[in-house]
């Protein structure tokens, strides 16, 4: 049967999901920015739109899905990583729940979809 060190794997999510929620925002937030357009009319593209709003929704789960992972092993946490590597994550979970603050008020001001 197959085992997990639970130990060694909180460990390595402690390294991973930093930098791992500062890309999965990154993305969210280039796609946000963009503005479609119709390639010939350069006016705005409602299947474009249509795209991009789905694709903003893929980025926000791809970064819930993280900070999930993050709660399941309970981290960040004085017993694994270094003190850094706890900073790290704890501000990389910070900029994540004001991100999907922002996204929450953004959608409640557009109104249903």
């Amino acid at each position: 049967m197959f085992h997990i060190d639970h130990d060694d794997l909180r460990a390595r999510l402690s390294k991973f999901l930093p930098k791992a929620m500062e890309r999965a925002l990154g993305s969210y937030r280039m796609i946000a920015l963009s503005h479609p357009v119709d390639g010939k009319s350069k006016e705005a593209d409602p299947a474009g739109q249509k795209k991009q709003h789905e694709a903003c929704r893929a980025a926000i789960v791809h970064v819930e899905q993280l900070v999930k992972l993050a709660k399941i092993y309970d981290l960040p946490n004085s017993k694994t990583g270094s003190k850094q590597e706890q900073e790290d994550l704890r501000k990389a979970l910070d900029a994540v729940h004001e991100e999907l603050r922002q996204h929450d008020t953004d959608r409640r001001e557009e109104g249903p979809s």
